[in-house]
């Protein structure tokens, strides 16, 4: 790329810096220094902060922007060293973020630290807070990974008082207490949301990706008008967890300096059999992808999609894709396919149909008829019952006792008959989609949930390890994207000893929507024998086989004739391929993606009285509706 274009974009570039510090001056908040700028330390502390100046590659031929990474931050305190940086690209619309820090103690004391994190929603009635504590030993180092959302779940677009409107900026405050000083160090991330579609990418290499590199993959997106974000990110500051991923559209994995490990991208790979889109583009590029175990199962041609013009095999409930730069007119396809066939692990939302989530019936409304009832008894005793039976007695005086009396308990029997009427545990309905990989032992689920908790829980949301909460991003109750709310929501995540979801995550008697996503190893299995010219299939799950579909290696279909209980063997009988279809257009219709086209031979269709794959968060909660799909993958059985 020519140096006119970089000179065209250094005006832009300054005019978005002067957008995003303007709206966040106008909202009392400060606005993130930019590349290159000294900080003062807040008073009364003693810190010093250093900004680690990230070149900005010139825009591809179309005009759309290729952003850099944010910029690092360091500071000391206390003798407690602090480097702080999220390298994701500026626009995200859902999912998670991460926020790194990296902390060495320096002073021959221990150090306390309270870590927390936050930044308002668009229309400034939401608060998203992450949270974490450490403890540091003399002259130990850590690094403490924050995850912040990047969703909007009720979002409107905010005019500034600078006479420009922008769809958002956020601003992510970053503040470290230590031995329960007030003295803190803040660190400013400014991310603007795009308006109209974008699509955030992620880079990374074994070395640092210099600006050529940018540009070249900034190139692969020449002949698209969606914006695209993409941001570079050497290997070693890679987040260790998964759930920062859910923010991006694809993942690209540069082999010029050679593949990543197995390990660092083992929170990428949980990620992508989620849902999520992984390239790897250079020289040798699909060699390079087999030589990884965890890849290698699925690069079998019963898994390549055969709607993409590049190499692309599911994995999972998501997609890798090989892509070798020497063949220039691949990059376009690259760019079709993040921009097209990419959903993440959202819902889909195509058709301008929203996804229809699972309902409990009555919970969260207002029983009408029961409240206007005990509103009639109410107004008939406190007033006419009430007076005329004291007047009787001629001690009128008490009415200053017994109409506060009565309200206590007409207030006490309301509160009883919602109990009554709709509990106190946790109630849930649930759609569930799993891959359950049998020749790995592997599952991955993507489960749309609704909860209702009657009493506030104790400790929230808890998801273990591999799984990922996300809340319904189009807002509550079914508004649509951009409904406006002058309700305050404050979503707080606790990351000491893993991760607590709570306050908005699960109020208490409000019903809420979320997405579970959900891996992890997975010893059962269903089993399939050949018997004669038929088949024979063995429960070995721990839930009723509503429904089964076979697909045999010669194409040929199979199917159950009636369910199958935990422990018991069926036989199979010869059927079409519209019973397979039958069963995944009700799912289809509830808009999750679609895996694979067409199915895979050596594998099966499922529906599951329940699901025993997706983490229940620790909730314990009460089913009341479920329809659950397994997508299972068979390996090496006898009769293949």
């Amino acid at each position: 790329m020519g140096s006119s274009r970089l000179g065209w974009f250094k005006p832009l570039a300054l005019f978005s810096a002067i957008v995003a510090l303007s709206a966040a001056l106008s909202a009392g908040l400060s606005a993130g220094p930019s590349a290159g700028v000294e900080v003062a330390p807040a008073q009364g502390v003693q810190a010093t902060h250093v900004i680690e100046a990230k070149p900005v590659s010139p825009p591809s031929p179309s005009g759309m922007p290729v952003i850099a990474p944010s910029d690092v931050q360091f500071s000391e305190l206390h003798g407690v060293s602090i480097r702080t940086q999220t390298g994701w690209p500026g626009a995200l619309k859902e999912g998670y973020y991460p926020i790194l820090l990296d902390l060495e103690n320096k002073s021959k004391d221990e150090r306390r630290l309270s870590i927390e994190a936050s930044r308002h929603g668009n229309s400034w009635t939401t608060r998203y807070t992450s949270r974490s504590r450490v403890v540091l030993g003399p002259g130990e180092r850590r690094r403490i990974e924050l995850i912040m959302p990047a969703f909007e779940v009720e979002s409107d677009s905010y005019g500034y008082s600078s006479g420009m409107s922008v769809s958002s900026v956020r601003v992510t405050t970053l503040q470290l207490r230590l031995n329960e000083s007030d003295d803190q160090y803040n660190a400013n991330f400014s991310m603007q949301e795009e308006p109209g579609d974008s699509h955030s990418i992620l880079v990374t290499s074994r070395r640092a990706l210099a600006s050529s590199d940018l540009e070249m993959v900034g190139d692969f997106f020449d002949d698209n008008e969606a914006r695209v974000f993409v941001s570079g990110l050497v290997a070693d500051d890679l987040p260790g967890r998964m759930e920062p991923y859910t923010s991006l559209s694809a993942v690209v994995v540069e082999l010029g300096h050679g593949m990543l490990t197995e390990s660092e991208l083992a929170p990428v790979l949980t990620w992508v059999r989620l849902g999520g889109t992984l390239v790897f583009m250079g020289k040798d590029a699909e060699a390079q992808a087999r030589s990884l175990s965890l890849v290698r199962p699925w690069m079998e041609d019963r898994f390549l999609r055969l709607n993409s013009e590049l190499k692309a095999w599911s994995m999972g409930l998501g997609a890798v894709v090989i892509c070798d730069p020497t063949d220039a007119d691949d990059w376009g396809s690259v760019a079709s396919w993040v921009l097209a066939d990419n959903q993440g692990i959202e819902p889909q939302r195509n058709s301008g149909r929203w996804t229809k989530w699972p309902e409990l019936d009555a919970l969260g409304e207002l029983p009408y008829r029961g409240f206007g009832v005990l509103m009639l008894l109410f107004a008939i005793l406190v007033g006419p019952a009430n007076f005329i039976t004291l007047k009787k007695m001629k001690r009128e005086v008490l009415l200053l006792i017994t109409i506060p009396t009565i309200a206590l308990l007409s207030t006490g029997a309301v509160l009883f008959y919602g109990i009554i009427y709709q509990g106190l545990d946790v109630k849930s309905a649930e759609y569930s989609m799993t891959v359950l990989d049998q020749r790995t032992h592997q599952s991955s689920s993507v489960a749309l949930r609704k909860l209702y908790a009657g009493l506030a829980t104790r400790g929230g949301i808890l998801p273990g390890p591999g799984t990922v909460c996300l809340p319904n991003q189009f807002g509550r109750e079914g508004r649509g994207y951009g409904a406006f709310s002058s309700s305050t929501s404050d979503y707080l995540i606790n990351m000491s000893g893993g991760v607590s979801l709570t306050a908005s995550y699960l109020p208490a008697r409000v019903p809420v929507e979320v997405l579970i996503g959900s891996d992890a190893p997975a010893r059962l299995r269903v089993g399939v024998e050949k018997s004669g010219e038929s088949f024979e299939i063995s429960n070995e799950l721990t839930a009723e086989i509503e429904e089964f579909v076979l697909i045999a290696d010669d194409g040929s279909h199979y199917a159950l004739e009636s369910s199958c209980l935990p422990g018991e063997r069926s036989v199979l009988v010869p059927t079409t391929e519209e019973s397979a279809a039958a069963l995944l257009n009700w799912f289809e219709q509830r808009k999750f993606r679609r895996w694979g086209d067409p199915l895979a031979e050596g594998s099966y269709l499922a529906i599951l009285a329940e699901n025993p794959f997706v983490d229940d968060c620790e909730l314990n909660s009460i089913e009341y509706e479920g329809k659950h799909l397994i997508f299972g993958v068979l390996g090496d059985e006898v009769w293949r």
